[in-house]
Order: C-alpha cells, then sequence, then structure tokens
C-alpha cells in the first residue's frame, strides 16, 4: 500500500476512543474487525490526523513532538492505519453491512421435555410431561436436513433443552448419531449445545459430551443463598450443591462447558461473589439479563439499572483485574451483545432460527413456545420467514430509528426482538436495556482490550 504525501488524512467516522493499561484503545462500529490497541507512538501520529492534514504536515509535527519519529516509521504506521480501517486516505469507503449479518448457519432449538427437576422462578416453559419420542426426534432430524438443503445452508447447530434435556440423555444420544448419519449422507455439518441445570450431569454424560466435542451450557445463579431463592426443586429446596457438584465433574473430566448466569433482583447483589467464585475456581461464564415472558414472575425483573450498572461495573473491574489468573469468560458477556463481529440482528429469529416442542410444532423462537406457526410437516425455514411473528420480517437494528445513529449498534443490534415485543407490544424500538447496554459497552471493550494486551505481552 502507498502513501499519498498530498492526500489529506481522515479519521473514520464514529471513532469511539479509550485509554486501557496506558494505551489508546480504538472502536469503530463500521469496521469489521472492530477494536484496536494502538502503542503510544502510533497513538501520537493516530492524534495528529484531523481530516485537514496531510502526509507531510502529519510527520513534521510527530517529529517535533517525539525526535525518534522519522518519515518511514510514520509512514508505515500510516499505512498500518489505513488497513486497520480506522484512518482512510482520499475516498471514504465503507464496509457494506448485510441485513443476514451473524446469520451462518440455522439454528434448532429442541424442547425435547417439558419436564424439569426444578421449578426456576422465571422460567418460561410451562411445566407438563409432554416429551418427544424417538420417532418424532428422528422425523424432526430428516425435515431439518431436508429444510436446510433446500434453503442453502451447509450446517445445523442443534440446542438440545427442555424443561432439563438431560431427563431425556438416552434420546440426545441417539438423536446426535442421527444427525451426524443423515448429516454426512447430505452433506449437511451438525454442531449440538445441550442446555441444562447441571444437576443431573455424571461421569457418563460427561465424558460422553467430551468425546463427541459438545458444549454444555449449565445453569447457576449466584452463590447458594442467591442461587436458591430462584433456583429450586419442587419441594421449595435449593439446588446450589448439586450444580456445582455437576460442574466439578465437568471439570475433572475436561469436558467442554460454561455457566450461564440469569441476573434478576433475587441475584444482582450476589453478582460481584459469584465472579469472584468463578474466577477462583477456573470456571467459564456468561452473564444475562433475565427476559420478561408471560410465564416469568415479573418480580424478578430489575427495575433498578443505575444500580445494575454499578454492580456490573465493578464486576468488570474485579475481572479486569484478574485477567493473569487463567479467567475464562465467553465472549458474549450478555446474550444480546457481540464484541467478536458486526451485526445488524442480534439472532436468527424470523430468519434463520426455529424452536420446535415435543409434539413437533413450530415457533420463532424459544421463548415464544406459546405462539405456534406451524409444524415439521411444512417447510421449515419458509414457514420461519413467512410467518415471522416480528415486523418488518426482515428487521434489522438499521430499521430501528432510535438505533440508526447510536455508537453501538452493531454491537447490541437493537436488543433482544422477543423482549422488544413483549415489553411495547411492537418490534420497531430499542430494546428496554438500552441505557445499561450504553453503560456497559465501553466497559466490556475495554476488558476485552485488556484481554488483547495480556496476550500480545504473554507472547512477547
Amino acid at each position: 500500500m502507498t502513501v499519498n504525501f498530498k492526500n489529506i488524512y481522515c479519521k473514520y467516522p464514529e471513532i469511539y476512543l479509550d485509554e486501557v493499561d496506558g494505551l489508546s484503545l480504538v472502536y469503530t462500529p463500521v469496521n469489521f474487525e472492530s477494536t484496536k490497541i494502538l502503542n503510544e507512538r502510533t497513538s501520537l501520529v493516530f492524534s495528529l490526523i484531523n481530516d485537514r492534514r496531510n502526509f507531510d504536515e502529519i510527520s513534521k509535527l510527530a517529529k517535533k513532538m517525539n525526535e525518534d519519529l522519522d518519515k518511514a516509521e510514520v509512514k508505515k504506521i500510516l499505512v498500518d492505519l489505513i488497513k486497520s480501517k480506522i484512518i482512510y486516505s482520499g475516498r471514504l469507503e465503507l464496509p457494506k453491512l448485510s441485513r443476514k449479518l451473524g446469520i451462518k448457519r440455522f439454528t434448532a432449538w429442541l424442547h425435547i421435555t417439558n419436564q424439569c427437576n426444578l421449578r426456576c422462578t422465571y422460567c418460561y416453559v410451562e411445566k407438563t410431561g409432554a416429551r418427544m419420542d424417538k420417532k418424532m426426534g428422528e422425523k424432526v432430524i430428516r425435515r431439518l436436513i431436508d429444510s436446510a438443503k433446500k434453503h442453502k445452508f451447509k450446517e445445523i447447530r442443534i440446542n438440545f433443552s427442555g424443561g432439563e434435556c438431560l431427563l431425556e440423555f438416552k434420546l440426545i444420544k441417539h438423536l446426535i448419531d442421527y444427525s451426524k448419519k443423515l448429516g454426512k449422507k447430505s452433506k449437511i455439518k451438525f454442531s449440538f449445545l445441550l442446555l441444562s441445570n447441571g444437576i443431573l450431569i455424571t461421569k457418563e454424560i460427561a465424558e460422553y459430551t467430551k468425546k463427541n466435542k459438545i458444549m454444555i451450557r449449565i445453569s447457576l445463579d449466584g452463590m447458594k443463598k442467591y442461587n436458591d431463592k430462584g433456583r429450586v426443586f419442587s419441594n421449595g429446596k435449593g439446588s446450589f450443591d448439586f450444580i456445582v457438584r455437576g460442574i466439578r465433574i465437568m471439570q475433572k473430566v475436561k469436558a467442554s462447558y460454561f455457566v450461564g448466569v440469569t441476573v434478576t433482583d433475587s441475584n444482582v447483589d450476589g453478582l460481584y461473589l459469584l465472579t469472584k467464585f468463578f474466577i477462583k475456581e477456573q470456571i467459564p461464564f456468561s452473564l444475562n439479563l433475565v427476559r420478561e415472558h408471560s410465564l416469568t414472575d415479573f418480580t424478578e425483573i430489575s427495575n433498578n439499572h443505575k444500580k445494575l450498572i454499578r454492580i456490573f461495573k465493578k464486576v468488570f473491574r474485579y475481572i479486569g483485574r484478574n485477567l493473569d489468573k487463567k479467567v475464562m469468560i465467553v465472549n458474549t458477556f450478555f446474550e444480546t451483545l457481540n464484541l467478536l463481529e458486526p451485526n445488524t440482528v442480534v439472532c436468527g429469529a424470523g430468519k434463520s432460527l426455529v424452536a420446535i416442542n415435543p409434539q413437533g410444532k413450530l415457533t420463532t423462537c424459544q421463548m415464544s413456545l406459546d405462539r405456534l406457526i406451524g409444524s415439521i410437516d411444512d417447510d421449515i425455514i419458509k414457514t420461519v420467514r413467512d410467518k415471522n411473528i416480528f415486523k418488518p420480517h426482515d428487521l434489522s437494528v438499521l430499521d430501528k430509528k432510535q438505533c440508526r445513529k447510536c455508537m453501538w449498534r452493531y454491537i447490541c443490534a437493537g436488543g433482544c426482538p422477543m423482549l422488544v415485543k413483549n415489553t411495547y407490544r411492537r418490534d420497531d424500538v430499542a430494546s428496554p436495556n438500552c441505557d445499561i447496554y450504553k453503560a456497559l459497552i465501553p466497559e466490556m471493550l475495554k476488558l476485552k482490550a485488556k484481554q488483547i494486551i495480556r496476550y500480545s505481552r504473554k507472547k512477547k
């Protein structure tokens, strides 16, 4: 890449700047590699770019401020900044962000049972005796493959859920084997995730998931005092000790797992202690805000956003201080926020995602099991798209007036569409958690930057 000495150098629009460990953090929403860390010399050159100066003017000023910065190094820095899409020279060509960003595979939530050994206060699944049998499960897999081939998907992700999916572990094993067998013939790649409360995890289950490279998401909402307020057995007894036992088994076997925490009014005060526990025990984790649903106990939903933000910032600071202790955090702290790549949609709901109940009935989202839109006898993907409950059907963050010019629009993508619909009874507005996201995304970016810095220093 050549540097034109006469061209004016400009910064990309919508630049967010911050300082992390003495280095500069630069974020721009229109960049596919959105977060960059600049060293002291690069930061100096970057600060001199003001949309009016050319190369000669920048290099002269840089030399005056740091005599070790010669023209050759300034030239190299400018080339690197242009490659990083932080600055440009000449005509600005912004990357085209497709409305299909984030849709790379078809995801099917298989609710194989409505039965559960817990009665969590915020759960959106109505507990009944319904369960998916072997014949129905096999038919679901065949119909998913047929629809995926028709609509040019090459990968299907199956999330086994419930209820408690491990109550049907025998069926899960059969359907995984069946999927792989048919997928190989059809040239469709399958991946799997098990969503569990962790109580039924045994050495056999852990070894099976390890052997088959399957991840388990285990739910835990706090240390004993806080978890046992909401995650209880039908007799009211708390589940903390049983869940931790399952985690220990996964750790001993070295199987893949992470802990998902649902943050509510009942457990937010214990979030800091829980984070310390996770880091001490080297437990990978994700933090998620509870989402409103017709079956949810609404007293569990936090309305005190200022308090929640204050606690989360404290948690993030603690994580930042302990990154050298092999802390393992899932890249998406909240299920609706993605720091890895820009997204115009949060998930594939209405496009590349379906939830299927034990009877083979379809719904747009795993949180809308009470809003059926068809069955597996239909073309599954066509049904999901034609009967999408969100309007317009190709709804993205770009359709939300409040979001279009927001710095963080491609990280939050407008928030969970089902939460928006349940809260406002419309789809084209920003998330009710918008203020939380705006306050916490900068903290999350700084944490990501700290990880990058620590990793690069270790490599040296």
